[in-house]
């Protein structure tokens, strides 16, 4: 099986997340699933006609596509994920029916699956990504934060690992603190790409937390006051005593 090294595959990554932000529904739509063997681009929103989750804050899909057959490729968010937000998970299983064209970054033998969602209102300062599954191939994972608020929306690249494979894998990786918010609302995606050599099936879950900041309640903020006022206080009696 030929193997790409990391600089093609995050390449790939990218380049087909791009391709999904150029043919998706318009920004602010909500939650979105995107499949791509490179040739073809399926776009899967929450609702639709596509979409066989009848939750909101589901989508699910299965189908073919290309050398690939999805047998299931699903994505939640909120709110069916629980917060704090973002919060979104991947999960896909697909087998592929014939091997890779040497080669080929982003055609025969890859299919890139993945999840964006818009419009998160929450100040996250760390976002943490967690894979696992199988695979005959390989395994390359990432995740995005578009401050724009675009779906597929390639701004910031918070995580990148693999890739992974061939057998089982699993990783943990975490994003750099955030010291400065986002602008509200903003987009999340996360984003994982398969590379089967030969024909086989390949799966994964990738799972995307995030940490927030701790923004005091109006109520601890005057306790904080009273207890500054408290010490000032205090500290001029003994300052008194002392003269």
């Amino acid at each position: 099986m030929k193997m790409f090294n990391v600089k093609r595959l995050i390449g790939a990554l990218v380049v087909c997340g791009l391709t999904m932000a150029v043919t998706a529904a318009p920004a602010h739509a909500g939650l979105v699933l995107g499949i791509t063997d490179g040739n073809t681009v399926l776009s899967i929103a929450d609702g639709s006609g596509s979409d066989s989750d009848g939750a909101v804050g589901g989508v699910a899909y299965s189908g073919a596509i290309g050398i690939w057959t999805l047998v299931m490729s699903t994505g939640d968010s909120d709110p069916i994920e629980p917060a704090p937000y973002p919060h979104m998970h991947l999960s896909v299983s697909a087998r592929s029916s014939a091997a890779s064209v040497s080669g080929n970054t982003t055609g025969l033998g890859d299919l890139f699956v993945s999840l964006t969602d818009t419009d998160f209102t929450t100040n996250a300062a760390q976002y943490k990504m967690s894979i696992g599954g199988s695979t005959n191939g390989t395994v390359t994972a990432g995740d995005w934060r578009d401050n724009g608020n675009i779906e597929f929306g390639s701004g910031i690249p918070l995580n990148t690992v693999g890739p992974l494979g061939s057998g089982g894998y699993s990783a943990n990786v975490s994003s750099a603190w955030f010291t400065t918010a986002p602008a509200l609302g903003y987009s999340v995606t996360i984003g994982s790409l398969f590379h089967n050599g030969s024909a086989g099936t390949s799966s994964g879950d990738f799972d995307l937390s995030t940490t927030t900041r701790a923004v005091p309640e109006p109520a601890s903020l005057s306790l904080l006051g009273l207890g500054l006022v408290g010490l000032a206080t205090r500290a001029r009696r003994l300052q008194g005593k002392k003269q």
